[in-house]
């Protein structure tokens, strides 16, 4: 976790140095106060986990913004954070189908708004269809 931190902090330093010019040391307390949002975001969703794998890292250094985008959309429904904290492997292996089943109506209409306690992290009329990248026949329990 230590770790993560430590990157989102080298981060804010790099934007503060390369924007020097234009009084980037300035803006160096404001990209350390986001920096430190960001990771206490993570901090909320990884408490459950003991341990992150260094794949589950990478994914989400590349997925950073798209992620937080994600989690700050449904900040206010928890079950889906904790669905997508216990099957994060998953979401980061499937992250585009999951990001556009997560922001759609139907999903705001079907569970959301009913604050349904077991969301699905994919659309159950795109698993029924055999047709689709995946579907209940190719993907695991």
């Amino acid at each position: 976790m230590l770790f993560s931190f430590i990157l989102l902090l080298c981060e804010a330093l790099i934007k503060s140095y390369q924007t020097w010019y234009k009084g980037g040391v300035f803006k160096l307390y404001f990209y350390i106060k986001k920096a430190n949002k960001e990771f206490k975001l993570f901090q909320e969703i990884f408490k459950e986990l003991e341990q992150i794998n260094s794949n589950i890292l990478e994914g989400i250094l590349n997925n950073k913004q798209l992620l937080l985008n994600l989690l700050n959309t449904h900040k206010d429904y928890k079950p889906i954070i904790e669905n997508i904290s216990h099957n994060f492997d998953y979401v980061l292996k499937h992250f585009n189908l999951i990001e556009e089943w997560l922001l759609s109506d139907d999903f705001n209409e079907k569970y959301k708004k009913e604050n349904h306690p077991y969301p699905s992290l994919l659309d159950p009329k795109k698993l029924n269809d055999e047709k689709e990248e995946i579907n209940y026949t190719n993907i695991p329990a």
